[in-house]
């Protein structure tokens, strides 16, 4: 078994925790194999990928944000023609 440093684990760790970066992307910015970040999280009993909650993409969120203003417009008002309607 591979020593790592303390700051090497808690750097691996928080990009394995909190991104959804592929393993091997992972390892390849600290020069590990995506393995033994994989080997890593099982040895130090990080928080499971497959069981973290999923936040709607940044893109679906503008878009609802989107949809909720629009329906606060009035229905008459004068927009460019080439917008279009968000309320549906």
């Amino acid at each position: 078994m591979a020593l790592h440093t303390d700051t090497l684990v808690v750097a691996v760790q928080d990009r394995y925790e909190n991104t959804d970066q592929p393993l091997n992307a992972i390892g390849a910015e600290f020069g590990i194999s995506g393995r033994t970040v994989s080997r890593m999280a099982n040895e130090h009993g990080w928080k499971k990928r497959s069981e973290r909650a999923r936040d709607v993409p940044p893109a679906m969120q503008l878009l609802e944000e989107a949809k909720a203003l629009a329906v606060t417009l009035p229905r008459k008002s004068t927009r460019h023609p080439e917008v279009r309607d968000l309320r549906t």
